[in-house]
C-alpha cells in the first residue's frame, strides 16, 4: 500500500497495479492498435479526429481485470471503444456496450459514431447505441439481463445532471467488483460527490500532456492507497 498522492499519472498507477503486464502492454500490444487507428483517420472529418478519452488506462484495466460486461458512454469516432474491443479480443472475454448522440451541426454525424477500423470493431455494431444515453441506457440493461456491469466509463454529456442520471439508471445493475472511470472531471464537482456519498477508494489522473483530469473508482484500489 503507498501513499496517497493529489494527482497520478497513468503509467505510475499502470506500474503499481501489474507491472510486467504493463510494459508487456506497451512493448507489443499498443502500438498495432494506433496504427490500424491512423491509417483510418483520412475518411473521417477533421474536426472529429480527436481522442478525450485515456486509452491506454482503458486498455491497461480492461487487460488486467477481465471484465465481464463494459458499458461506455461517448463513443466519437470510436478511439475508447477500439481499445476496449482489443482487449476483449486479447482476453477472449468480455462484452462491450456502447452509447453516444449524434454530433450537432454535422452532416450524416450519426454514421461517424464508431466509425474505427471494421479489425478493431469486430461485430460491435448490435451493440452500439446512438440515440443518447438516457434512451440508450435502459435499452442496454435490458439485454444485460442478470448479469451486472464491471466497468463503467462515463465520458459523454459533461453535465452534473447528465452524470447523476446516467448513475442512477445503472445504480442496481452494477457489480460489487466494479471499476467506474470518469472522463474530464474537472468540469465539476459530481465526481468528488460520486465517490465521497458511496464510500469510495479513487485516484485522480492527469494524462501526460493534457490539461484535463481523470476519476477512477472502485474497491480494487483498497490494494494499492
Amino acid at each position: 500500500m503507498v501513499k496517497k498522492s493529489l494527482f497520478w499519472k497513468t503509467k505510475k498507477l499502470c506500474k503499481l497495479i501489474d507491472k510486467s503486464l504493463y510494459e508487456k502492454i506497451n512493448r507489443s500490444e499498443i502500438k498495432p492498435i494506433r496504427l490500424k487507428i491512423k491509417k483510418n483517420l483520412s475518411n473521417v472529418p477533421i474536426e472529429l479526429r480527436y481522442a478525450s478519452a485515456d486509452c491506454e488506462l482503458l486498455y491497461f484495466i480492461t487487460r488486467k481485470f477481465k471484465p465481464a460486461i463494459i458499458l461506455e458512454t461517448g463513443v466519437a469516432i470510436g478511439y475508447s471503444t477500439s481499445y476496449f474491443l482489443s482487449a476483449i479480443k486479447k482476453n477472449n472475454l468480455g462484452k462491450l456496450y456502447s452509447s453516444d448522440f449524434m454530433y450537432l451541426g454535422i452532416k450524416d454525424s450519426k454514421n461517424y459514431i464508431g466509425y474505427l477500423p471494421k479489425k478493431l470493431k469486430f461485430n460491435h455494431d448490435k451493440l452500439l447505441f446512438k440515440d443518447g444515453d438516457e434512451f440508450n441506457i435502459p435499452k442496454i440493461l435490458n439485454k444485460l439481463n442478470k448479469k451486472n456491469i464491471e466497468l463503467f466509463h462515463y465520458d459523454s454529456d459533461k453535465s452534473y445532471r447528465a452524470k447523476e442520471k446516467s448513475l442512477k439508471l445503472i445504480s442496481n445493475k452494477v457489480s460489487k467488483k466494479i471499476i467506474y472511470i470518469f472522463d474530464d472531471i474537472q468540469d465539476d464537482f459530481f465526481f468528488k460527490d460520486f465517490v465521497k456519498k458511496n464510500n469510495l477508494k479513487y485516484l485522480i489522473i492527469q494524462p501526460t500532456n493534457k490539461n484535463k483530469y481523470i476519476g477512477i473508482a472502485g474497491s480494487f484500489l483498497e490494494k494499492i492507497i
